[in-house]
């Protein structure tokens, strides 16, 4: 009878054990250039005109990565049974069933049956401010946990960010570092002829094959470093290390820094985890309102039948909850201290992120200068070098003054790409501060 009156079919438990060995085969095998992710750039506006032979750039890589990455996957999934366990909770009440089976010691004539047999239901009735209080608070947790799916997004997207950034400096090290031992080499094969005519000293000598070993440890050390930016990248992507051999990626660019004001507006409108502090407050809010509406109690109606000794008792309950006369003033109480502690926790998130994304853009601006110091001096350094370089078909210097001067132009790029690796990363603070909105990535 109870199954009729449900109106559905009994469930059965199903079991769905973990293939383990199966995802990792998945992972192993997982690459950018599969055909789902070629599907899930161009379902994302993105040009994969030549697939797979493209440029990824940051976007691109970040879209294929928020389709593939399990943990994207994971934080999806837990959003979708959030959001499950919300709904179910905001369904009504069934009423509720209960029996009574009493079988009393003696009948009053001896002659009716000492059995009483009943059945009744129970309903709930909730007052209609409850229900839409309760429908608000549903709906602000629903956007709480969907929030959780763009932090895990946030932080996959800074460790691709910075794999990023440190497999452009391992790239432009490699080359300096190519450029070092080539310069090292060649002085030593200058100083060797002059060792030969007896114009080196040893002194030379010997610190001219010091220099020769330090830019072989640094050509080793660096390409060292490129093995590891790859293998963070790879990390970051979530992709086995040598599906990235023979892709292009596009060159790290420093972003336009807005201004103060547009600065502080963009953080405070897309900075996550201040927007987690607003809907907190909001969830406290929610609450408040639920816990005042919750003064007018729910009414339990109970209509029920007994045969009792040959009686037919029709039965009817009515109940309400003691706490009425207290108009639910604890809870309310509560609900409001929480909402005022939350409100000054919010405040002072708004001014940590004021005062963070300022600092942030002014040291940004501050590593401009010393760029510019250093590109001037580059520029010196060339124009030094195509003199001494001029000067030496004329057969006035020798070939090691042409080294030194080359040694100097290439200290001279060193300076600058130190000044504008430190820059990159300040534009690369200042942007996760402000953390502009990612892009909604459809999966295939």
């Amino acid at each position: 009878m109870l199954a009729a009156v449900s109106g559905c079919a009994w469930r059965s438990y199903t079991p769905a054990p973990l293939n383990l060995p199966l995802s990792a085969e998945s992972d192993i095998a997982r690459r950018l250039d599969d055909n789902n992710v070629q599907t899930a750039l161009a379902a994302n506006g993105h040009d994969t005109t030549g697939w797979p032979d493209i440029v990824w750039s940051r976007e691109k890589l970040t879209t294929a990565m928020l389709s593939i990455h399990p943990q994207q996957r994971a934080a999806r999934a837990k959003v979708a049974a959030a959001i499950k366990r919300i709904q179910s909770g905001l369904k009504a009440s069934p009423p509720e069933l209960s029996t009574t089976l009493e079988h009393h010691s003696q009948s009053s004539d001896g002659k009716t049956s000492p059995w009483a047999v009943g059945a009744g239901l129970q309903w709930q009735l909730v007052d209609g401010s409850v229900k839409t209080a309760l429908s608000e608070f549903a709906h602000t947790e629903t956007q709480d946990v969907t929030l959780s799916a763009g932090e895990t997004a946030w932080r996959l997207h800074t460790a691709l960010g910075a794999a990023l950034l440190d497999r452009q400096m391992a790239l432009e090290r490699v080359h300096l570092a190519a450029k070092g031992l080539e310069l090292a080499l060649a002085r030593e094969q200058s100083v060797a002829v002059r060792e030969r005519y007896g114009v080196a000293s040893a002194l030379e000598v010997q610190l001219t094959a010091q220099r020769l070993q330090g830019a072989k440890r640094e050509a080793a050390e660096a390409d060292a470093a490129k093995v590891t930016a790859q293998a963070s990248l790879a990390a970051a992507l979530s992709v086995p290390y040598a599906s990235l051999n023979g892709l292009r990626f596009a060159d790290w660019h420093t972003p336009v820094m807005a201004d103060a004001t547009t600065a502080r507006q963009l953080a405070l409108q897309n900075n996550l985890t201040f927007a987690r502090e607003r809907m907190q407050y909001n969830l406290a809010e929610a609450e408040l309102k639920l816990q005042v509406a919750k003064q007018y109690p729910s009414i339990n109606l109970g209509p029920g039948l007994l045969w009792s000794q040959g009686d037919t008792v029709w039965q009817f309950t009515f109940s309400l909850p003691a706490a009425l006369l207290h108009r639910n003033q604890a809870a309310i109480e509560t609900a409001e201290a929480q909402r005022s502690a939350q409100g000054a926790q919010v405040l002072a998130k708004q001014s940590d992120i004021i005062s963070e994304v300022e600092r942030l853009r002014l040291n940004a601006l501050a590593l401009a200068q010393p760029l510019n110091v250093a590109q001037a001096s580059l520029q010196a350094a060339q124009v030094q070098l195509q003199l001494t370089t001029a000067q030496f078909d004329a057969g006035n210097v020798d070939a090691l003054s042409v080294i030194d001067a080359r040694s100097l132009y290439l200290q001279a790029e060193r300076t600058v790409w130190d000044a504008r690796t430190a820059l990159w990363r300040a534009a690369w603070e200042l942007e996760l501060a402000i953390q502009s909105p990612l892009m909604t990535v459809q999966t295939p």
